[in-house]
């Protein structure tokens, strides 16, 4: 279930990875290496600023929105010059008001499903009022549902652009020659792939162009299972080179440390690891070689250790549709049956 470990680089031979001289700093050369950084602060920051304190009136009343919280993770990530963000995020915010003839109402309003699953007009916004619902109170609220959602989704447009374009200046760093320095500025745009992009092609047909790409449409799934063995041997097949060519009966390459990257199933599974904490945790970017070039989605496998067995849990997301059930059966049959089956894991359960 690992991926992307390209052919190591050959010393002498003019691989560019070995260029170091390039870059005085020889910094992540020919932006070859995984790099990430923490996008939530900034998001945060950003989020709370445009939003706090914000009003908008209309007929039947004015509203301001303050108390914004913005909670959960968020990433951004460079690998051979392509960016690839990750975020799940809840935003909340309070929201207080004035009817038409003067009378106070408040509440609150929740988005709870920003992620990169989903684009900024596809974000959920709930709003509730705690005030008694009055005639005049309840067009107020309904204000807030309508005009007050428009404007959270406008926002959070802006952010979603702003996450792109500003927070991610650098992370693309220019070689000393100007024309990669040219070209490397403009994939800071044009490279970035946030899941869901209108101008991927669908995985179903990778030999879609430009001219006829379509939207790429994404779903998540979880997996649960139990093994009869601790989470630290359990850890150790997901994770071990050699333990994960012997029960898939293929080649892989796993570079098992966080940034490290990996190939499995003869190179049709490659990502990179994200992150782990030993015997617990395993958070992967995780691709099938089918994908739009550069579309990765989210893995995150959990161990609970049990009563003579370990838990697992898979959550999976951004993963393109029409590959959601091969992308399950290959977990299920084609590594954790497989586990079972040579390691003497087995307990028949899955879901």
């Amino acid at each position: 279930f690992f991926y992307l470990l390209e052919t190591m680089a050959k010393w002498g031979e003019g691989d560019p990875r070995w260029i170091v001289e390039e870059r005085p700093d020889h910094a992540n050369v020919n932006n070859w290496h995984w790099t990430e950084k923490n996008a939530y602060p900034w998001s945060k920051e950003y989020v709370k600023r445009v939003l706090e304190g914000f009003e908008f009136e209309g007929e039947d009343g004015k509203v301001t929105f303050s108390d914004v919280e913005l909670e959960g993770e968020a990433t951004a990530s460079n690998r051979k010059a392509k960016l690839i963000f990750f975020y799940e995020l809840e935003l909340g915010l309070s929201w207080k008001g004035k009817t038409s003839d003067g009378k106070s109402c408040s509440g609150k309003v929740k988005v709870p499903n920003l992620s990169e699953e989903y684009d900024p007009d596809e974000y959920d916004v709930s709003v509730t009022m705690k005030s008694d619902a009055t005639p005049a109170k309840s067009k107020v609220k309904e204000m807030v549902k309508e005009q007050g959602a428009e404007i959270i989704r406008e926002k959070l447009t802006a952010w979603h652009k702003a996450l792109r374009e500003e927070f991610t200046q650098g992370m693309i760093l220019p070689s000393a020659k100007k024309e990669e320095a040219e070209k490397s500025a403009k994939k800071v745009n044009e490279g970035v792939v946030i899941h869901k992009e209108n101008a991927l092609p669908k995985s179903s047909s990778s030999s879609t162009t430009s001219d006829t790409a379509e939207p790429l449409t994404l779903t998540k799934f979880t997996i649960q299972d139990q093994f009869l063995c601790s989470p630290a041997d359990l850890f150790l097949c997901l994770i071990d080179e050699n333990r994960v060519k012997a029960y898939t009966q293929a080649d892989a390459k796993i570079d098992g440390k966080i940034g490290g990257a990996f190939t499995m199933f003869n190179n049709n599974v490659s990502g990179v690891i994200k992150d782990l904490i030993p015997n617990e945790r395993l958070a992967l970017a995780w691709r099938l070689n089918t994908w739009p070039e550069g579309h990765f989605s989210n893995v995150t496998i959990q161990l609970r250790e049990g009563k003579g067995q370990t838990h697992l849990t898979l959550n999976q997301t951004g993963v393109p549709t029409n590959d959601s059930d091969r992308a399950k059966i290959g977990w299920k049959q084609h590594q954790f049956e497989r586990i079972k089956g040579m390691f003497g894991f087995g307990t028949g359960i899955m879901m």
